[in-house]
């Protein structure tokens, strides 16, 4: 059975400042960051890593479990990546296998504002699907006499 873990529109969650913004706000309340932290590498460095890292649970294959686990961390002043939490999943496994992956990963270059580096927060998809022609992986059943 072939399977496959997507990361949803990555280049686009990476780019767009809707979805990472800066832990700090002017006296407006509104948020502004002047350079966006980046994954060291690159976009493509970034979903390499994680096409490379992430593993389909076997719990979730035996389960037939597909779906959207939603991601949530931070970049540091510093680069590091923290406060990483799982906003939505969708259990057998999923949930604690993405979180893992996000919290292996490398530091990233920080974020500024005013030439000084801030905190930014992120969210985004890891999508676990099968693909295949036939029914996920079922536990087979032991022959009773």
């Amino acid at each position: 059975m072939k399977k496959i873990l997507s990361i949803c529109v990555i280049i686009f969650l990476i780019q767009n400042e809707s979805i990472a913004q800066v832990e700090t706000t002017d006296s407006n309340g509104v948020v502004h960051i002047e350079v966006m932290p980046e994954y060291r590498g690159g976009e493509e460095a970034f979903v390499k890593f994680l096409d490379s890292n992430l593993t389909y649970p076997l719990l979730a294959k035996e389960q037939g479990i597909q779906g959207t686990v939603w991601m949530s961390f931070s970049i540091d002043s510093t680069g590091k990546v923290v406060d990483a939490m799982v906003k939505r999943g969708i259990g057998g496994g999923c949930d604690e296998e993405a979180l893992r992956v996000v919290e292996l990963m490398p530091d990233w270059i920080p974020g500024t504002v005013d030439g000084r580096p801030v905190k930014a927060k992120y969210m985004f998809p890891i999508n676990f699907k099968f693909i295949d022609d036939g029914p996920p992986i079922k536990k087979k059943k032991k022959k009773t006499n």
